[in-house]
């Protein structure tokens, strides 16, 4: 005999049937939102891209990061010590649940026109899954082809647009123009039951967000007194910015970093560096941030140090003196000579 239900009861499941109902709606749209308010941003579960290989996960607080000799490591944001490290995948392009999906370096896949994507257990750092997808080698860990990929309505999505580059000294603005369409482009979902990646529309995947901007319901930000603000940078979680002014120029730590929490307005912070900026994350008054190499002139030619991942405790009065940890992280980038 099937079961019935009493008019009353009735009444009952269809109010929490529309109560449910709204409560999905109103989730979906909260996710289409790219730009999200300071009062709309919960970091205790987001992971977010510190800077291209790099992403911090706000809710576990681990950092993902490309090994200087490649593979991949995770590591603890307060300690600094590792949880896991692997050699299968080189750069983390961006988590989802219990997987985190990477690209792997060109030298290790043995298909001449595919760029490897993997699946890896966030917890572990195990490899779940190689992705077969047809993405071309020359979308490589360092530049070529746009690649993204992003979790976008609930979807883990990939997708490379070809982009129309030229090299030259200064950009000529006058004679500007948009890249050209390219069919080629591929995109795929990642299916999370199977974990295999199925081909889509490559409109599908919305291009990357913009850098956070100042909205007429922010706060305003606090005047400070001295030098003028050269720049204003939002964090990787888009909740504080910072406020740079060069306070000291030519003097070691010449730069004064003031970071504002988002929401309020109110100075966080305020700490001394030897650069203007750098992508950050903050959290209970810890800093991370990405710190680029910086050359030297030895023996007649630049020499760069090494690329890193720092933590500093927000309560010293620099960088330097209030070190935690520092990592160093694959530097990607090209400085051999320029075609001619």
């Amino acid at each position: 005999m099937q079961p019935t239900i009493s008019s009353p009861n009735l009444s009952v499941w269809l109010l929490l049937a529309m109560l449910a109902t709204s409560i999905w709606i109103g989730s979906a749209a909260w996710c289409a939102v790219p730009l999200p308010t300071a009062d709309e941003i919960d970091a205790s579960d987001r992971v977010v891209e510190l800077a291209p290989g790099i992403l911090i996960d706000s809710g576990q607080g681990i950092a993902y990061f490309m090994r200087p000799e490649g593979g991949i490591e995770a590591l603890t944001l307060w300690e600094g010590s590792t949880l896991w490290s692997s050699e299968q995948g080189d750069k983390p392009l961006v988590a989802y649940g219990d997987l985190l999906l990477t690209q792997t370096d060109l030298g290790k896949s043995e298909k001449a026109d595919t760029t490897p994507l993997l699946l890896l257990d966030r917890r572990s750092g195990e490899t779940r899954s190689t992705l077969d997808m047809q993405l071309p080698r020359s979308a490589s860990l360092s530049g070529g082809p746009e690649l993204i990929a992003r979790v976008q309505e609930g979807e883990l999505l990939v997708a490379w647009r070809p982009q129309e580059r030229r090299l030259q000294a200064l950009p000529d603005r006058s004679r500007s123009r948009p890249a050209k369409a390219d069919p080629s482009e591929r995109a795929f979902r990642i299916d999370l039951g199977s974990e295999r990646a199925i081909a889509i529309p490559s409109e599908r995947v919305s291009k990357a967000p913009k850098r956070l901007e100042r909205r007429a319901a922010d706060p305003p930000l606090p005047s400070l007194d001295g030098a003028p603000v050269i720049l204003e940078l939002p964090s990787a979680d888009q909740r504080h910015m910072l406020l740079s002014q060069r306070v000291a120029p030519g003097q070691p730590d010449e730069y004064l970093w003031t970071f504002v929490t988002r929401s309020t307005g109110e100075i966080l912070a305020e700490i001394r560096a030897d650069t203007s900026f750098a992508h950050f994350y903050i959290r209970d008054k810890r800093l991370i941030f990405e710190q680029k190499p910086a050359g030297d002139l030895v023996d007649g030619r630049v020499v760069f140090g090494p690329k890193k991942l720092i933590c500093v405790d927000l309560h010293g009065e620099s960088l330097e003196a209030a070190e935690v940890w520092a990592h160093e992280v694959r530097d990607l980038t090209y400085r051999g000579p320029l075609p001619h």
